[in-house]
């Protein structure tokens, strides 16, 4: 059974007009966006108005946003760490996956784990919290240097690419053109390049400012996975993770209900 109040469902469409209009709008283009009768629409603002949720400009003019409600919704925001936005898509995607999973964040020139779900398989790869690793060689470390830009790519560079395996890529160049596909993608793949029977799969998660700040992703070993399968079954896997953690942190992009299994 659907439970349903109308008239909250009427003024959440208004308030969500309201948010991304960038100009003042009269009553009947609210009530025309919004998709509802105007008498109703009337009805909500002078409602929103008492509240002091929109205000008016002038006398017949039209009606704008506050800031009340933002600073009401902004509280849960403040309170959303990558902690807690994690904590349910993290479990799922490790019982979806079946494989290690995990939550990395920069920390200078290493992709640092700070919440890791052990796989549930027989052979199954370990990465213990706060496990550093490369950032030209892994998933989570190649998610965060795409979003990092040249500045951060440079310093990697300076450092050294170190060949950990013969699939490491080692070329300046070549690394640069791997992650303009990470960015077209949405997701990064590591197949053997850090280490030989190990391959992985890890997505970008943004905030409220559209700022990537950790990569959420899984270990897999070849012998369970192959790169066919990585790519195809449990990439839409992890970017789902991604996208259902980003959402809890405040990153605009939909209604999390809908990302949610």
């Amino acid at each position: 059974m659907r439970y349903e109040v109308g008239a909250l469902r009427k003024s959440a469409l208004m308030l969500r007009v309201l948010a991304e209009s960038e100009d003042a709008l009269g009553v009947s283009e609210l009530a025309r966006r919004a998709g509802i009768a105007k008498n109703m629409a009337y009805r909500i603002l002078m409602t929103l108005a008492e509240l002091g949720w929109v205000q008016q400009e002038g006398d017949g003019g039209g009606f704008r946003l506050t800031l009340v409600p933002f600073r009401l919704f902004a509280r849960p925001l403040e309170r959303a760490t990558l902690t807690t936005a994690c904590h349910q898509p993290l479990r799922w995607l490790q019982r979806e996956t079946g494989e290690t999973a995990y939550v990395s964040v920069l920390d200078g020139l290493r992709a640092v784990n700070v919440q890791v779900i052990e796989g549930g398989r027989d052979i199954r790869v370990s990465g213990r919290v706060g496990s550093a690793f490369d950032l030209h060689c892994t998933a989570q470390g190649k998610v965060l240097l795409a979003a990092g830009g040249d500045d951060l790519l440079r310093r990697v560079e300076a450092a050294g690419l170190t060949r950990r395996t013969r699939a490491t890529i080692t070329a300046g160049k070549r690394l640069a053109q791997h992650l303009e596909r990470v960015r077209q993608e949405g997701f990064a793949i590591n197949d053997e390049e850090f280490a030989p029977g190990l391959v992985g799969c890890a997505a970008p998660i943004i905030d409220t400012r559209r700022t990537v700040v950790a990569a959420i992703g899984i270990f897999a070993a070849t012998i369970a996975v192959d790169a066919e399968r990585l790519r195809r079954t449990l990439a839409p896997l992890v970017r789902k993770a991604a996208e259902w953690t980003s959402l809890n942190l405040g990153a605009p992009g939909g209604d999390v209900d809908g990302v949610r299994p």
